[in-house]
């Protein structure tokens, strides 16, 4: 009887300690079922945040390429207003330079970047005087005498030197305007 009372006292404690371990496993469950759904919730609402973050930077990323693409008109914008008044500022000098009573133009021609003069001089000082002052305009650079040849005007005995020239056009404070700078050191 006593081996009996013994057996079931076992029993006894080994179906308490079975229940025991079935308690704790039962609470461990549920407090990681709770540490899981928490979890979840938490990587829900950050997937969440991330699109509408991920929109944000979208929309600051086209900002920027919108932003970038307005810098690069407004340059050209700068660009096209320097350039029109190029022109306006290259005939200016060449009117300047240009000795009325020795010499007359008779075509101008000018490309973006390349300026074509023909004329008729008294004589070949005139030319390499109107040459030199050319040189030294700070809108044109490498200027070249293309042909010099005497001519007679209107069928009379006038010899006149008949001209042409070619010349480079720059634009002060831009970079060709360095390089001219450069070459004339």
């Amino acid at each position: 009887m006593k081996q009996k009372a013994q057996a079931k006292r076992q029993f006894a404690w080994g179906g308490v300690a079975l229940a025991a371990t079935l308690a704790v496993l039962l609470l461990a469950t549920g407090f990681l079922s709770v540490t899981t759904s928490g979890l979840e919730k938490n990587i829900g609402d950050l997937t969440a945040r991330k699109k509408e973050l991920q929109k944000a930077l979208d929309l600051i990323i086209e900002l920027e390429k919108k932003k970038e693409l307005v810098e690069q008109q407004i340059g050209v914008v700068h660009e096209l207003q320097k350039k029109s008044q190029l022109t306006v500022h290259i005939l200016d000098e060449i009117a300047r330079i240009t000795p009325h009573e020795r010499m007359w133009l008779t075509s101008l021609t000018q490309n973006s970047t390349l300026l074509t003069l023909n004329g008729m001089a008294l004589d070949n000082r005139t030319v390499a005087s109107y040459l030199e002052g050319l040189k030294d305009s700070p809108y044109l650079a490498n200027v070249t005498l293309g042909k010099s040849t005497l001519s007679k005007y209107g069928g009379r005995n006038l010899n006149l030197k008949e001209f042409s020239l070619s010349s480079s056009v720059i634009l002060p404070g831009t970079d060709d305007d360095a390089s001219k700078d450069n070459e004339e050191k």
